[in-house]
């Protein structure tokens, strides 16, 4: 039988194990997220939409089911995304002073990084509608670059025009840069804090005072830790990986 010492010098490796192993995972979508947009290629700031074809530059179209929720508190719909579309319109933009023509390519994509919008719909029609089998079918459509908007273009110059395969509503460098730094930042505050704690729960005499805090808060990291890191992977993801859900609660009368 393990003594009290070697229990918990395997459980403090336990928690090391899978701290390192979330350190791992966090550092490869940094990575990931560089090369993205390292393969996005230059990018040109547009600082006015002149004119798209239709009433945007690009907009996604994002196909969700809802599904009726009524226990456990006030009636509610719960949204999940079933497929998504981006579309890039031709157009013109104003970027550097110059008119720059816009060239749509295949596979080009849609970067939003504002809200969704309001439904269209009554709360009491689209609940009953989520109540059967089928399920409420919703479309939501995000449009980016509106007349006179600004936006972020990547893509290849043609002359004049610009065969586009990003637009997008914010600075795709400042993002991913961003999301980098979150990234690393995570990293090394969650080893700090696990080498803090290992420290405290390694205080003598073991299994007493402030080596039982230590313990705890070791249990208390393990269990938050992985949440944390999920909650951020998401959070640093392109904006075509982050799934568009959400919760619709009926008005209060």
């Amino acid at each position: 039988m393990l003594s009290n010492e070697l229990m918990g010098a395997f459980c403090l490796g336990v928690v090391w194990l899978n701290t390192l192993l979330i350190a791992a995972h966090v550092w490869q979508a940094q990575r990931a997220l560089a090369e993205d947009a390292r393969k996005l290629g230059p990018v040109v700031f547009a600082s006015v939409v002149a004119s798209a074809e239709g009433a945007s530059l690009a907009e996604l179209r994002v196909a969700q089911v809802g599904r009726a929720i009524t226990t456990g508190g006030p009636d509610r719909i719960l949204f999940t995304e079933a497929s998504r579309a981006a579309r890039v319109h031709a157009g013109a933009v104003e970027a550097s002073g110059a008119r720059v023509s816009v060239t749509p390519a295949d596979a080009a994509r849609v970067w939003s990084f504002e809200a969704a919008g309001a439904r269209a719909d009554t709360f009491d029609a689209a609940f009953e509608s989520a109540s059967t089998n089928r399920g409420l079918r919703a479309d939501l459509v995000v449009p980016v670059g509106a007349p006179g908007a600004k936006v972020w273009l990547a893509g290849e110059r043609e002359g004049d025009a610009l065969r586009v395969r990003l637009v997008s509503d914010r600075d795709p460098a400042s993002v991913v840069r961003a999301g980098r730094v979150r990234a690393l930042a995570f990293i090394a505050a969650s080893l700090a804090v696990l080498g803090g704690v290992t420290a405290l729960a390694l205080v003598r005499p073991w299994f007493s005072g402030l080596s039982t805090l230590g313990g705890v808060l070791a249990v208390a990291y393990f269990l938050a830790v992985q949440p944390l890191a999920v909650a951020l992977r998401e959070a640093i993801a392109p904006p075509e990986d982050r799934r568009i859900g959400g919760v619709w609660q009926r008005p209060a009368p």
